[in-house]
């Protein structure tokens, strides 16, 4: 639910103050078993920046309650939640209960946390509330006391949404029963507007009403099969089969085409106001009344009829559009929020398949060139990838020359090893040639004595 904006929805009406922040919200009628009220401001703010204020929350319901799950977003930018990394303790003194509410704190989840298997974002808080008993259905039933701050500089509207339901959002797929629902009030503002433009004398007239039921029962048919076909995929007849609501509410569908197609089958029949053939004579065998008087009283009862139907059908037929903007609003601002997480996390991209920053551009939903985009989650998870491929081929190539130099520096002791166990040897044969050499110089230097002897002779 998105509220409309506290100055105007809870202060008289006059221009702001300059400089002055507000909160802007929007209350939701779409149908359901429970509903947020417009929540309420408590004491007087300020209304200024850097001052905290506290908003009320109260729900309708249409059914007992005892477990309560509220999600609320916000302008992060703009406001400041509660705190959430504080003792438990502290964290529950944040909130305030009503006096007279029935709710107990359980439970906060803060952005970053999961919480069913979804994430919540930045901009969430969902906070998990229980009563010691079950609540009666009623309406007014107090929640709980919110505080939020305004960031300084704050100076424009902010912005805070609120979904909740009794156990789990989805609970009992309440939002199915929503869409049936809306199928069978659109076939009965169909239907309405047939009877009311239906002029059995014209026949371009008769032929328009004819196509246009044809349209209505195409359409909402197609729709209805194709909410089954949703139905079917996420649950089965066992898990479905003891929900009244959604039962109900198929029955709705069910019977507000049926109701479609008599009309059709009437028209088609050329059957007068009253259902009957032209040439058929309506005969009263009454002794106080002639024919005329009683066709008359039943053409009247008819024509009040006709009339509070018509009235009927034209409230209805603004309620329906008046959901049916809701929802498209509602749908608008979920697509919004997923488009701009899909550009946080693939980027965009430009005709020619590059990286591209214009808000212009498609989303990269291919992932076309979200691995070259810096700008998104892929793009930088990728060059951090790269960076880390690189740092570990440089590591493998340090890795491999350490194994080269060990295998070098092997190779050098296992051969220092071998000459040292070859220097016995040497050291034998050296002796062994020294010897040799020994007795060689001997027989040289007696040799040369015995010629130098012989010369001496000589002389």
């Amino acid at each position: 639910m998105k509220a409309r904006s506290m100055k105007e929805a809870f202060k008289k009406e006059g221009p702001e103050e300059e400089g002055e922040a507000t909160v802007d919200t929007t209350y939701n009628a779409i149908d359901a078993p429970i509903k947020f009220q417009l929540p309420i401001v408590t004491g007087a703010p300020e209304w200024s920046p850097g001052t905290s204020f506290k908003l009320r929350f109260k729900i309708d319901s249409d059914v007992p309650i005892r477990d309560l799950e509220m999600l609320v977003e916000f302008d992060n930018d703009k406001l400041v939640p509660p705190s959430c990394n504080i003792e438990r303790e502290e964290l529950e003194n944040q909130f305030d209960f009503p006096s007279n509410s029935m709710f107990n704190f359980v439970d906060i989840k803060c952005p970053g946390d999961v919480y069913r298997g979804e994430v919540l974002y930045s901009n969430q808080i969902l906070v998990i509330m229980s009563a010691p008993s079950e609540i009666p259905a009623g309406t007014d039933i107090p929640v709980v006391d919110m505080p939020f701050m305004i960031s300084a500089g704050t100076t424009s509207s902010a912005n805070v949404y609120v979904a909740g339901s009794a156990g789990s959002l989805l609970n009992g797929f309440k939002d199915i029963a929503i869409l049936y629902r809306l199928a069978a009030r659109h076939a009965e503002a169909a239907a309405a507007r047939v009877r009311r433009l239906y002029n059995k004398e014209d026949e371009a007239n008769r032929e328009m009403c004819f196509n246009f039921i044809n349209e209505e029962v195409e359409r909402i048919g197609f729709w209805f099969e194709h909410i089954q076909s949703l139905l079917a995929d996420c649950a089965t007849d066992a898990e479905i089969a003891n929900l009244d609501q959604l039962q109900t509410s198929i029955n709705q569908v069910a019977s507000s085409l049926s109701s479609l197609d008599a009309m059709r089958e009437f028209i088609a029949s050329g059957a007068n106001i009253f259902g009957f053939p032209d040439e058929y004579l309506p005969f009263f065998n009454l002794e106080t009344e002639d024919s005329f008087d009683a066709i008359y009283k039943i053409v009247e009862r008819a024509f009040v009829a006709a009339g509070s139907a018509e009235t009927n059908a034209v409230r209805t037929y603004a309620k329906l559009l008046d959901t049916k903007d809701r929802i498209r609003n509602e749908l608008f601002t979920i697509n919004e929020q997923a488009e701009n997480r899909l550009v946080q996390v693939c980027g965009r991209v430009d005709a020619d398949g590059n990286p591209s920053l214009n808000v212009n551009d498609s989303i990269d939903y291919d992932l076309k060139a979200s691995f070259k985009n810096l700008a998104c989650e892929i793009g930088q998870n990728t060059l951090l990838y790269e960076r880390a491929l690189a740092n570990l081929e440089k590591a493998n190539a340090d890795i491999r020359q350490y194994i080269e130099d060990i295998e070098l520096e092997k190779r050098y002791l296992q051969n220092a090893v071998a000459l040292k166990n070859q220097i016995p040897g040497i050291i034998d044969e050296y002796g062994r040639m020294q010897a040799k050499l020994d007795k060689e110089l001997a027989k040289v230097n007696a040799k040369f004595d015995s010629m130098l002897f012989l010369e001496q002779l000589r002389r």
